[in-house]
């Protein structure tokens, strides 16, 4: 079973990345240019859909923002309901989290929510659960949406920080 004391070391290893780049402040304005042309609100432009002109826009994912210490700590929070996991490197532990808390938030919602690293000037990653490849076909319906987004804040509270889900940018897409 995985101990407290690698629990706390692996929340160590992975400071948010804003605080890394808050020490870089030509990355950080880079950064924040970038960021200025993603989209506002769940409305998607065409320009973000792959099409035959453009097959290949940036990916972007929709919803809530999170940093891997948030979601470590959350684990940690709610430990004991979780199964166990063995005391391994934070690489690898984080990745087993990662994955066991996915599985929780499916078996909450019902819908499969995933982690997706983002480029963001305050966020690691998104808890996603839209992507512009294939957000036509893929769209909840109005009250079922709210339904997971308030049942999300209520089992992770770290996320009733944010008013709403947005769109970000995958971090390949410029790296």
């Amino acid at each position: 079973m995985v101990s407290l004391k690698t629990l706390e070391e692996t929340i160590a290893t992975f400071p948010p990345v804003w605080k890394i780049r808050e020490r870089n402040n030509k990355d950080l304005t880079a950064v924040r240019e970038i960021l200025k042309t993603c989209p506002q609100g769940k409305t998607l432009p065409n320009e973000f859909i792959p099409s035959d002109l453009e097959p290949n826009p940036p990916q972007l994912w929709y919803g809530f923002g999170i940093n891997i210490e948030d979601m470590l700590k959350y684990y940690r929070q709610k430990l004991t309901e979780f199964p166990n996991l063995p005391d391994i490197d934070p690489a690898g532990l984080t990745r087993m989290v990662m994955q066991q808390v996915e599985s929780r938030l499916y078996k909450l919602c019902g819908y499969t929510i995933e982690f997706k690293l983002v480029l963001s000037d305050k966020y690691d990653m998104v808890l996603e659960w839209y992507d512009s490849y294939n957000f036509k076909d893929t769209q909840f319906k109005d009250e079922d949406e709210k339904d997971m987004i308030n049942d999300l804040k209520l089992e992770v509270p770290v996320l009733q920080e944010q008013n709403e889900p947005a769109w970000y940018f995958d971090s390949k897409s410029f790296y």
